[in-house]
C-alpha cells in the first residue's frame, strides 16, 4: 500500500468521525431548540448516513485517481441539511463532468460497464438483470 493510499484511508475514516460528531451537535442544538425526541433521533441517523455515503463516493473517487470529493465533502461539512444539499450536489456535479477519473456517479462508470447503469444509457453488466433505474437509464439491462 502506498502512502497516497494510506492517507486515502485515514481522510475516509477521519471523515466518518467527523460526519457522526457533525450530526451528533445538530442533535444536540435541535434538543436544546425543543425538538421532538423522535425527529432528533430521526433527522441524526438521516445526517449520519449522508455523510457516510458522501465519504464512500469520495473515497471511490480518490481511489480512481480524484481527490476532489474529499475537498468537496470538506468544504460542504457535515451534519445539517445545508451541507448535506452542498455535499452531495457536489460530489454529483464532479462525477458527471469528470467521469473518467471518478470511476462515475456513485462509483458507476458514466458510459455503462460493471455493475449499475449510467447516465448516458448502457447496460448493466451483472449476471442478472437489474431493475434499479439510474438517471436516464431505463434500468434494465444485462451481461453482453
Amino acid at each position: 500500500m502506498s502512502f497516497w493510499d494510506s492517507l486515502n484511508n485515514f481522510n475516509y475514516k477521519i471523515s466518518n468521525v467527523n460526519a457522526v460528531l457533525g450530526s451528533t451537535v445538530t442533535a444536540l442544538e435541535d434538543g436544546q431548540k425543543g425538538k421532538p425526541l423522535v425527529d432528533n433521533i430521526f433527522n441524526f441517523g438521516l445526517n449520519v448516513t449522508n455523510g457516510l455515503a458522501r465519504n464512500d463516493w469520495a473515497k471511490t473517487m480518490a481511489d480512481n485517481g480524484d481527490s476532489s470529493g474529499q475537498a468537496i465533502n470538506a468544504l460542504a461539512g457535515y451534519g445539517n441539511l445545508q451541507a448535506n444539499a452542498q455535499g452531495t450536489a457536489g460530489l454529483m456535479f464532479e462525477s458527471m463532468v469528470n467521469p473518467w477519473s471518478t470511476g462515475g456517479m456513485m462509483g458507476y462508470p458514466m458510459f455503462g460497464g460493471m455493475c449499475g447503469g449510467s447516465v448516458f444509457g448502457g447496460y448493466n453488466s451483472c449476471m442478472m438483470p437489474m431493475t434499479m433505474p439510474f438517471m436516464f437509464n431505463s434500468g434494465m439491462g444485462y451481461f453482453c
